[in-house]
């Protein structure tokens, strides 16, 4: 045991045995001395450690049986009061002695750390990007739309059916921005309802026959006033851009 702490151990150790055997008969302080040597010894070749671990685990064993040899002290019914005193300032030595032992050791020990990282500034998050424009799609009203110019003519017995109820096909603007003309004629017959049937286009435009068609499908006529009168024959004529 070369260590300085060490030394410094036992010598603590030592002394407060000296303390707490002071007045008793020398074979009685003998035979403590024996028992702190022994316990020293154990103490030092338990298990191999650092110096300042065993400096620690002497100190330790120390303080933790400085109770005990306190009870065995007041056993001997020699000691006075001042005597107690001193044994008492004695074992309060030794704990500050083995607090600072203690203190050194977890300097000692602990392993290095490496300079902090410096935390990131915090930084208010981006906020949330606008949800995309809806993709639905309204109806379009036909609003300020141009209408195709619709002309028609009843074939049958007179009186004839009038008409209530004439749907126009619209002119689409695109169409009618590029200047596209067309013309269709459709040929339908009016049931005994005075509604359209049989409803064919006889002059087709490859880009207004189903717009004409679906418009003149929707005719209606007030019923013919014999119903044996007739059939009446419809020819519809519907000009874009005319």
């Amino acid at each position: 045991m070369t260590d300085p702490l060490v030394r410094g151990a036992v010598i603590l150790a030592r002394a407060w045995y000296r303390l707490v055997t002071l007045g008793l008969p020398a074979d009685t302080r003998e035979r403590r001395r024996q028992e702190i040597d022994s316990d020293l010894y154990e103490s030092s070749h338990d298990e191999p450690r650092s110096d300042i671990r065993t400096a620690l685990q002497i100190v330790w064993r120390l303080s933790a049986g400085a109770p005990d040899d306190l009870a065995w002290r007041i056993e001997q019914r020699r000691t006075s009061v001042p005597l107690l005193l001193k044994v008492t300032a004695g074992f309060s030595c030794a704990a500050l002695l083995a607090a600072g032992f203690h203190v050194r050791a977890l300097t000692v020990e602990l392993p290095t750390v490496g300079k902090p990282i410096p935390r990131m500034a915090e930084s208010n998050p981006s906020p949330p990007p606008p949800p995309p424009p809806s993709l639905e799609r309204h109806p379009a009203a036909h609003v300020g739309a141009s209408y195709a110019h619709v002309s028609y003519r009843l074939t049958g017995a007179e009186p004839a059916p009038v008409l209530t109820r004439q749907v126009r096909p619209v002119y689409a603007p695109v169409l009618q921005a590029a200047h596209v003309r067309g013309t269709v004629v459709i040929t339908a017959m009016l049931t005994s309802q005075g509604r359209v049937d049989q409803v064919r286009a006889v002059r087709t435009s490859l880009l207004f026959t189903d717009v004409a068609l679906q418009a003149v499908r929707q005719w209606t006529f007030s019923a013919p006033h014999d119903a044996g009168q007739g059939p009446y024959a419809l020819t519809v004529t519907i000009s874009f851009g005319a």
